[in-house]
């Protein structure tokens, strides 16, 4: 599949619009997020974590110690990217 063929650049890459857009007020970099992936069933998941040490949230009264989930992506069996649906779960089409 796909997936197995992505450079951790190239996740980050496909990743990163939707994350950036979901912090319109802070200028936020991609360097700012931990990306978490794993295999399972042949597809490409990736869990978005806010890294509270980087820049864009340390002066912002967040909790040093924690890295909250922003977003959790697959890429399926067709390369596109999916993010999922935090209340329903269900996974849409977000790119190519």
């Amino acid at each position: 599949s796909t997936a197995n063929h992505l450079t951790d650049q190239q996740v980050v890459n496909m990743i990163w619009p939707q994350v950036k857009s979901l912090y319109p007020n802070i200028n936020v970099n991609s360097t700012d997020f931990t990306y978490m992936p794993q295999m399972r069933n042949g597809l490409l998941y990736v869990d978005v974590l806010e890294n509270h040490n980087a820049p864009a949230f340390k002066n912002r009264d967040v909790d040093p110690n924690s890295s909250p989930r922003v977003a959790s992506f697959r890429v399926n069996a067709n390369g596109q990217l999916e993010e999922m649906n935090a209340t329903t779960g269900d996974w849409a089409v977000v790119g190519n």
